[in-house]
């Protein structure tokens, strides 16, 4: 049997790709990911495109916080998720009983088909309910993700409590 030890994987510009650790756990450094939150000074129900300004964090700077999207910076599949409460209207309110709200992955700024199932219908009594999108979609070096609201709103409130957040990586 051959066994290789290393300790450390790098680019030949000396970028480090990949580290083992001493209990054999391996780390990729540079593996794209990000977490972005929305954040407001009010209480709000958000609609359409959602453009998340909190990054928590951006291994790679590929997600922007002026327009909500994710740009991937080399092909592969990519994991993605978003969650957030859903909301009634635009000032916030709780989605009423037998109301569906819908949310979505956006890519390229096409509705494609492929990533419209996410909704989330209301029954018994008015409610802040949780909506999670998760999904892995297969990207293009330039290929851009974003997440939209096509059915309802989105929950923000002023104290940022609450808050949808987005958030993804390169699975491979």
């Amino acid at each position: 049997m051959s066994k290789i030890l290393v300790n450390e994987l790098a680019h030949t510009n000396n970028t480090s790709a990949l580290t083992v650790d001493s209990t054999g756990r391996i780390l990729t450094p540079a593996r794209p990911a990000f977490h972005a939150r929305l954040t407001s000074g009010s209480t709000e129900g958000k609609t359409g495109t959602l453009v998340f300004n909190t990054e928590d964090f951006d291994i790679g700077g590929n997600y922007d916080t002026s327009n909500g999207r994710f740009t991937a910076p080399i092909a592969g599949i990519y994991y993605f998720a978003f969650d957030g409460l859903v909301a009634g209207d635009t000032g916030g309110a709780a989605l009423a009983s037998g109301t569906n709200a819908m949310v979505s992955f956006i890519k390229n700024g096409s509705e494609g088909t492929f990533s419209t199932r996410s909704y989330n219908y209301m029954t018994g009594g008015t409610q802040y309910n949780t909506m999670n999108r998760i999904d892995c979609i297969q990207l293009a070096a330039n290929d851009y993700v974003q997440v939209k609201v096509i059915a309802q709103y989105i929950y923000v409130d002023a104290t940022n409590l609450y808050g949808p957040t987005f958030q993804g990586f390169l699975l491979g």
